[in-house]
Parts: C-alpha cells; structure tokens; sequence
C-alpha cells in the first residue's frame, strides 16, 4: 500500500513506533519486491530512529491472522502497550488478551490534533491508503472526516 503518511515532512513530530520483526519482513523486505513506495518511507522511518524494530521473545499462531499481526500482538502484551492494528480478527484477539486497540484513523486523527499534519493532508493520506487497497466503509470514511479537528 502506497502512502504518503510515512515519508510526510512532518512523521519526526510523531511519538516513536515500535513494530514486530515479522511485520518490518512483510511491510519493508516483501514490500521492496513488490515494487510498494511506501516501503522506503518506512525503511527510511526505521533508519532515523521513529520506528524500532523489536522481536517478539515467544511466537505464537493464532487461527485466522497473519504472522504479522499474532507477532504484533503478542509484542504490545509483553511490553504492556497499546497495538496499532486494523484487522478486525486481529483486534478481537487483542482485545481477549485485555490490550487495548487502535488503527490508522486513531493515527490520523491524533496527528491532526496535534498539528502535526493538517486536515486536509490526513484526508489526503487516507484517500492515497484508499486507492492503494486500504479497506473502509463509507460510513467510517464519512464519520472520521466529520470528526477531524
């Protein structure tokens, strides 16, 4: 998924990532052979310290998610931290092993309201994720833009 939210002039204002070693091989190592631009932004988001790569200390599948996702879940309960996420299975499993959840409109609204990105650049970026494969309802489209601030 192409995105400009990663390479945006602004993404140093942001609190730093962390994000699972499994996840960082399917968004960065797949993304560059695939040809996925966004997959730059982020190695280059890594490299400047925004994002750190952590490895979860014990794997673990769960029935109906990706690697990725069980990794990054797994991760936020051995830190005890809030996990990014939008794939609802996955929050479900998040949420039964009592982490709290957010996704990519919680990412967007809190840096608009934080004046790290304006309003319209955070519908901008989400029109970009949406062109690129990203899945929402109009309604949740419509509800986040009605609520930005």
């Amino acid at each position: 998924m192409q995105c400009k939210f990663f390479g945006h002039k602004n993404f140093a204002k942001c609190k730093i990532f962390l994000v699972e070693e499994e996840v960082k091989k399917e968004v960065i190592d797949k993304g560059k052979e695939e040809g996925a631009a966004d997959s730059v932004s982020i190695e280059e988001c890594i490299q400047n310290g925004w994002i750190i790569v952590r490895r979860v200390k014990n794997k673990k599948e769960f029935e109906g998610i990706h690697l990725g996702e069980a990794s990054s879940i797994l991760l936020a309960k051995e830190l005890d931290v809030m996990v990014l996420i939008d794939e609802e299975d996955a929050r479900v499993v998040a949420r039964a092993l009592g982490l709290k959840t957010r996704g990519t409109l919680y990412v967007l609204r809190k840096c608009v309201e934080r004046g790290i990105i304006s309003k319209k650049e955070a519908i901008e970026i989400l029109d970009d994720m949406l062109n690129e494969g990203f899945r929402l309802s109009a309604h949740l489209y419509s509800e986040f833009i009605r609520n930005l601030k």
